[in-house]
């Protein structure tokens, strides 16, 4: 605004800038709506590509990539573009062309208007409707009552030149007037293509033709279904069987959601196997769930089903990426999925298993979510609780087993000095409480100044290993005082456990006598690796006499030999523990022992037996491990 020299306001008089700032404006404006114009176009040429693909797929009975280049081949031999092709395949009709649906509401309805005024050129229909609609078969009109889906009759309407060019609804059911608000006596009788004329552009129409022409029946599975009424869009996915039934057409069917027999007789198994069902349309952007789901999640029906949106914040935080991943492959990678999962409710953990499948549409896109959900809450809890309980057990267990070892080793860590000896006993214990061995061992001082050495290894775990351990321990230490010789205590010892013991179950010995006055050892062995002799820093396995494994034979035999030692020689008794390693031969962790034998120099046996372990380092062995050191010293 301007102010006059009157002081009154007038019109402003327009600069030469403000008119170029307006030309620039409008120039700006034109651009913006060209290239909106030319995105809406390339908008409706690819869905017109996308329809007429989708077309030639059901059609032809073949995929989508063999359909679009049936669509590339058509459009060269007649010598028209692809896009061009496209329209006359989907929506053009003896020269009147259809729109694919590229939007809502008036977009939509200008579409279907021209779907409904698909009428051929040139002279009119031989008869009208209601002429052409022969007698109905015998037993049709009660079929179509009794139907719980949405059926019709439909009568083809030809043209001069006996072309289908609409059907009359002959007959129809209840489910069919509902659906459209009105009686039957306003469906029956009128033009499909009034009622339904998004069938042109869907393809519908021609396939129920053609299910007229051959006789051929149409069984169409999630069929995506769109109509305009009141010019708002009503899109659902659809399954749909045609028959062609005495010169008239049958079809049928079923809105994906829609109460079922099926779905009754599912309400009864949720409810028996806590199992529920839900559908996320990803077309429509509608949701189903069924009654059980609903009380799954503790939701009141009234508020409606959760949307894919709306699930996350009820997911366990830990499960989220679960959740996520199983949307993320039905989408991506079109496959059933099977997880579990929890959810929170109100501080309540709930564990759901679900199986979901993607439904696919005839061009291989992704329109709805299927999933079948499953509370295993009392099952992960009872599992929660048994495993509780196994775990009390198996404590008990521990402590029962290491009370039975202690009984039998009354310490892991023990010493006995005898004339011309000193001696180590050491008994190294895995730390896993279901790893209980049946290693032992054992030194006495008997009545005739001798001293009684020996060690085994009882098979098995735990409890079991334990027990036997302490039978085979102290039926030696009873046959210890006969002082016979060793190679008969394995004799008498081989015939208990054959006999007192399961089949199965074996155990290793090996047993001695040190000689109080000479130093010497006489020993015997059952199936039990030999003894160590270190002397002078030199390391070396002693000469094995025979014997086989306590168990094995009802009459076994065992030989026996008796070697000399000498002041400063250091002799190791030890199980297979002591040498076993994961990856590693047996003989390779007994030539390991050797080497660290070798380096255990101190006169003490307890301190030899710790360099010993310092200079073997770990073992990494599961099994227990006894060993049992003799220092060889002055009388």
């Amino acid at each position: 605004m301007q102010v006059g020299s009157d002081g009154t306001r007038g019109s402003a008089v327009p600069t030469q800038g403000s008119e170029r700032r307006h030309r620039g404006s409008a120039a700006t404006m034109h651009q913006l709506r060209v290239e909106i114009d030319e995105l809406r176009r390339a908008l409706r040429t690819k869905a017109v590509i996308d329809q007429a693909t989708g077309v030639l797929a059901e059609r032809l009975r073949c995929g989508l990539s063999d359909a679009f280049g049936h669509l590339n081949q058509l459009a060269h031999d007649t010598d028209l573009g692809v896009a061009e092709a496209a329209e006359l395949l989907v929506g053009e009709f003896n020269g009147a062309k259809a729109q694919p649906p590229v939007g809502r509401g008036e977009d939509l309805q200008v579409f279907n208007t021209k779907a409904f005024l698909r009428r051929p050129a040139g002279p009119p229909p031989v008869a009208t409707l209601a002429d052409q609609v022969p007698a109905l078969p015998d037993g049709v009109p009660a079929l179509l009552d009794g139907a719980p889906n949405p059926m019709m009759l439909l009568a083809p309407v030809r043209d001069s030149d006996s072309r289908i060019v609409d059907f009359s609804i002959a007959r129809c059911n209840i489910e069919i007037a509902q659906l459209r608000g009105q009686s039957i006596g306003e469906v029956e009788g009128r033009s499909l293509l009034e009622l339904y004329p998004s069938m042109v552009s869907n393809g519908l129409f021609d396939s129920l033709a053609q299910v007229d022409e051959t006789g051929e029946p149409l069984n169409l599975d999630t069929f995506a279904y769109h109509e305009v009424e009141r010019g708002e869009l009503r899109a659902t996915s659809v399954d749909v069987r045609a028959q062609a039934v005495s010169g008239l057409v049958l079809v049928g069917w079923r809105l994906h959601g829609a109460a079922t027999d099926h779905a009754r007789r599912w309400d009864e198994a949720e409810r028996m196997a806590l199992l529920g069902w839900g559908e996320w349309n990803l077309y429509a952007n509608t949701v189903i769930w069924s009654q059980q789901l609903y009380q799954m999640h503790d939701r009141n029906a009234a508020d409606g089903p959760m949307t894919l949106e709306d699930y996350p914040p009820i997911v366990h935080p830990e499960d989220l990426p679960i959740v996520a991943g199983l949307l993320r492959g039905l989408l991506e990678r079109p496959d059933q999925v099977d997880v579990e999962y929890r959810i929170v409710i109100d501080d309540s953990v709930r564990h759901l298993r679900v199986i979901a499948k993607p439904v696919l549409d005839p061009r291989g896109q992704v329109i709805a979510i299927r999933a079948v959900f499953q509370n295993i809450t009392a099952h992960r809890t009872a599992e929660q609780a048994l495993a509780e309980s196994r775990a009390r057990v198996e404590h008990q267990r521990r402590r029962a087993t290491l009370a039975l070892q202690r009984a039998v080793l009354p310490s892991s860590r023990s010493s006995l000095v005898v004339p011309g000896y000193r001696i180590a006993v050491r008994c190294l214990r895995v730390p896993s409480g279901d790893r209980i061995g049946g290693d032992w061992c054992e030194a006495n001082e008997l009545p005739n100044r001798s001293t009684f050495v020996a060690i085994g290894d009882f098979a098995g775990r735990a409890l079991t290993a334990a027990a036997g351990m302490a039978r085979l321990g102290n039926a030696l230490r009873g046959l210890a005082i006969t002082e016979e010789p060793p190679k008969l205590l394995l004799e008498w010892l081989n015939r208990l456990v054959y006999r007192q013991e399961a089949p199965e179950v074996t155990a290793s010995a090996l047993v001695g006598y040190l000689d109080p006055d000479t130093p010497a050892m006489t020993w015997a062995q059952a199936g039990h690796p030999p003894p160590l002799l270190v002397r002078d820093g030199k390391g070396r396995l002693l000469a094995t006499p025979g014997g086989v494994i306590l168990g094995a034979q009802s009459d076994g035999r065992y030989g026996q030999r008796t070697d000399s030692l000498e002041l400063g020689d250091l002799v190791v008794f030890y199980t297979d523990g002591l040498v076993e390693r994961r990856g590693q031969d047996i003989d390779e962790g007994i030539d390991d022992l050797v080497r660290a034998a070798e380096q255990a120099s101190d006169d003490n046996p307890h301190r030899a037996i710790d360099q010993l372990l310092t200079e073997l380092g770990p073992t990494d062995s599961e099994d227990d491990t006894c060993l049992l050191a003799i220092r060889v010293a002055d009388h």
